[in-house]
């Protein structure tokens, strides 16, 4: 919860340390998880080719030692760093067969963020009917799972979607989910939350959960 709390120094240690510790070990699948969520944070910080390296190192790592689960992940995490390079079309590539895979292995709440990911891509290309619906089809998913990483995060899209849409947002929703994430801990999305409320433009980073 370290990232969602918007505590990015102390991710970075603790980031560090485990991965010493799997080295130390041998914990190969905890290397392949510790990678990607250390790539999901350098993308946040738009330290977009140091996380696409440590991506693909995590990948190799997971393919080499048949994680086809922690494998999947981290190609979630490859789709956002196609995204945030705005390469758009190989990013929906990506999620699109990322979400056939989840839906094979039955993981329901992957295949809610690969949602969460189109989503992101068609708001980017200002399609915000497209936008709705994988944040519908996602939201669902979410709330059948109580997933509340996935409903905050759904939440702030939706929001974000309707801001560039029709330049205001609704008032109740929005004080809703300020308070859901002041519950949860959830600072780094009511950081995005304040800017929203001063007009300021700002961009999520999908760090999976």
């Amino acid at each position: 919860m370290l990232l969602e709390k918007g505590e990015f120094d102390e991710s970075q240690k603790c980031f560090n340390d485990i991965i010493n510790l799997c080295e130390q070990y041998n914990y190969i699948d905890m290397k392949c998880r510790t990678l990607r969520k250390k790539a999901d944070y350098l993308l946040a910080i738009n330290n977009g080719y140091e996380a696409k390296e440590l991506c693909s190192l995590g990948l190799d790592l997971a393919n080499e030692n048949d994680l086809i689960r922690y494998a999947n992940y981290l190609l979630c995490t490859q789709a956002e760093i196609y995204r945030k390079f705005k390469l758009f079309e190989q990013s929906k590539e990506l999620y699109i067969n990322c979400q056939k895979k989840f839906v094979n292995l039955g993981i329901q709440p992957w295949i809610a963020h690969t949602e969460l990911g189109l989503a992101m891509i068609d708001l980017e290309q200002e399609d915000y009917s497209s936008t709705n619906k994988h944040l519908d089809i996602a939201e669902n998913i979410y709330t059948k799972h109580c997933h509340t990483w996935g409903i905050i995060h759904t939440g702030l899209i939706r929001l974000q979607a309707e801001f560039l849409q029709k330049r205001f947002y609704t008032q109740k929703t929005y004080n809703d989910l300020y308070r859901k994430c002041n519950k949860y801990g959830y600072n780094y999305v009511q950081k995005s939350l304040d800017k929203l409320s001063h007009n300021e433009y700002f961009t999520t980073s999908l760090m999976f959960l």
